[in-house]
């Protein structure tokens, strides 16, 4: 059933009448089409896994999590609603975003592989380089693209969310990194990878480094006698 969420419609079709303008054999379309399609579900997961752990860093609901959540009390309870209600009612919203957070974890993962498989029937597919070139840059121009759109389009969302639970007070101040950003040589230390990493970017630029990094010394008269 996961698998058959990842077959999508293109969210830009221009890139794959581009590469049939060049000359893509019709035979190759469909994994092509497949391959970009890919490529943009991967970039719209990512967007929305920062979302939701940027509404879990603050504490706020997405909607269709409160909307899914709601219940009618007068109803279910006729004479008076139970004191613990409420919170267990938030124990219930906060268990369904954790969940909702995994399973983004696990579709990226997923994806991921989907990617790396097309992308080697591709190799096997295509003998001229060439063809195959163009085919990974359109499919590198267009992720950006997606991504640009769908992040632009979420921090918006999430503003909208923040002055509607914060209109009179600051929310709380935290710094969540894009998921699509790699952080294959920055090393985090006691920390859990479903948890978002508490450090601004210019640090992970430092982190980034790699642990022979040092900051280097001021030059000055007694550095240079040295």
């Amino acid at each position: 059933r996961r698998e058959n969420q990842f077959q999508m419609r293109l969210i830009n079709i221009a890139p794959l009448n581009y590469l049939s303008n060049l000359g893509l054999p019709r035979s190759s379309i469909g994994l092509t089409r497949q391959f970009l399609s890919l490529g943009e579900k991967l970039k719209v997961t990512e967007q929305k896994l920062c979302f939701m752990k940027k509404c879990k860093a603050t504490r706020i609901f997405p909607a269709f999590i409160l909307n899914n959540c709601n219940l009618n009390t007068d109803i279910l309870f006729p004479n008076h609603l139970p004191l613990d209600f409420s919170v267990l009612l938030h124990k219930i919203r906060i268990l369904s975003l954790n969940q909702c957070i995994k399973q983004l974890y696990t579709d990226i993962n997923c994806l991921k592989q989907h990617i790396c498989d097309t992308k080697h029937q591709l190799y096997l597919v295509f003998s001229n380089q060439w063809c195959l070139h163009e085919i990974l840059s359109v499919f590198e121009t267009n992720n950006l693209d997606v991504k640009r759109y769908y992040k632009e389009h979420l921090q918006n969302k999430f503003y909208w969310l923040l002055q509607k639970h914060y209109p009179y007070s600051p929310p709380p101040h935290t710094t969540i990194v894009d998921p699509s950003t790699s952080t294959s040589r920055v090393t985090v230390i006691d920390c859990n990878p479903e948890e978002p990493l508490n450090v601004t970017e210019a640090e992970l630029d430092i982190l980034s480094l790699g642990p022979k990094f040092a900051l280097p010394r001021k030059v000055d008269e007694s550095l240079i006698k040295e």
